[in-house]
């Protein structure tokens, strides 16, 4: 009897690690994420550097939020490389 219901728990768990690996987690997490269209300078992130060299908002004067969107890191994570990019080109022209 021990045997029948390792054998089925042994069972139940390759068919659920067979399940969650056919699972994109990409795709899942893009289910009810906003569109990754992003501002393309500095002043339409609404953001810019203060007299220290800090990244400030401009109307808030609070430093760069990453959790702009609670609960979407993937989204948040696109904006904030947006972000890098647009400073990159700030460098580099």
């Amino acid at each position: 009897m021990a045997q029948l219901l390792a054998q089925e728990e042994k069972e139940k768990t390759t068919a659920l690690k067979d399940l969650l690996s056919r699972i994109d987690l990409d795709e899942l997490m893009k289910k009810d994420e906003p569109p990754l269209n992003f501002p393309e300078t500095l002043d339409e992130f609404e953001y810019a550097f203060n007299e220290h060299g800090q990244l400030r908002h401009i109307h808030t004067g609070e430093p760069f939020v990453f959790n702009y969107k609670e609960d979407l890191h993937r989204w948040n994570q696109k904006r904030y490389e947006a972000l890098g990019e647009v400073m990159l080109m700030m460098i580099i022209f």
